[in-house]
């Protein structure tokens, strides 16, 4: 039986990153989600990049689109690409 993860405020901020990639690898996506949101929020780009590839994975476009384009506004060129491909899917490749 495996231990309960640390609740996130308990998590100590240059962590949060990791805690949502450890749980994005381990398929827990709700987890990961919530890392990846806390990190996003305080403006890690690296965490809005991800957060957007997750929210895309699960079907919540839009989403993804918003935290896809803050990550690229700051320079992430993985969100960049990641970006330009979901408007492409979603018809949008001119926005």
């Amino acid at each position: 039986m495996g231990s309960q993860p640390k609740p996130l405020a308990a998590v100590a901020p240059q962590q949060v990153l990791r805690v949502g990639v450890a749980a994005y690898v381990a398929g827990r996506a709700s987890r990961a989600e919530q890392a990846f949101r806390r990190a996003a929020e305080a403006g890690d780009h690296a965490a809005e990049f991800n957060l957007g590839v997750l929210l895309a994975e699960l079907g919540r476009a839009e989403e993804a689109e918003q935290w896809y384009r803050r990550a690229a506004e700051a320079g992430h060129h993985g969100a960049e690409s990641n970006l330009g491909v979901l408007l492409e899917e979603l018809g949008r490749a001119d926005s």
